[in-house]
């Protein structure tokens, strides 16, 4: 299954995006099949066949991953959007669940691994900023050998100049030039220099 995928890329934005793959669609599709044949072959009555449906749909829906984007712009925020089917049909109204963060604050786009019980690891991308909190880009992780991933934290390295942030903040930590003393310490040390040279002509 592909992480995400780039939806729109110019110079000043970036939009990535990720819907259900082939394992949650077929996943959906069999659970309704389940519940299609238990109302074609069942001698139940019409309440029971319905209220088997229903459940039926409702697991198949509930299967579905989530639809995910992100949206960074290079001298704005960043934009991550999430919403899942169950939530479009049980609460309509009500607007995506999202996050907003300044792109700016971002220092670090790293790969992360998670254990998934049965299945192995699975990866995200980790968005470090410098305020000392972390974002995942998707809430889920996907499984894979990271190739997807890393291309995805490539990305975003290079859109947003991670790596130039990183030596700036290299050479800020340790500048070349030495501290100076100070101009008391130095009058002080001159004035013990002249003592001492007069004390020897003496």
């Amino acid at each position: 299954m592909v992480y995400m995928s780039v939806a729109a890329r110019n110079e000043k934005m970036v939009h990535l995006a990720r819907s259900p793959g082939f394992r949650a669609w077929s996943t959906f599709f069999g659970i309704l099949a389940i519940g299609c044949g238990m109302v074609i072959f069942s001698n139940d009555d019409w309440l029971w066949k319905s209220f088997c449906l229903f459940c039926c749909g409702f697991v198949a829906i509930c299967s579905l991953d989530d639809w995910e984007e992100c949206i960074i712009e290079k001298d704005g925020d960043i934009l991550l959007k999430r919403f899942s089917l169950i939530e479009k049909i049980l609460r309509p109204k009500e607007n995506q669940r999202q996050v907003i963060a300044e792109s700016s604050s971002i220092v670090k786009a790293e790969v992360e691994a998670e254990d998934i019980r049965f299945f192995g690891k699975g990866r995200l991308v980790m968005l470090y900023f410098s305020a000392g909190y972390t974002l995942p880009l998707t809430e889920k992780c996907t499984l894979g050998d990271g190739s997807d991933h890393e291309v995805i934290a490539e990305l975003i390295r290079k859109f947003l100049e991670l790596e130039k942030k990183t030596w700036v903040q290299m050479e800020f930590k340790t500048p070349n030039n030495q501290p100076q003393l100070s101009s008391s310490s130095s009058s002080s040390c001159s004035s013990s220099d002249e003592m001492g040279e007069d004390a020897e002509t003496r």
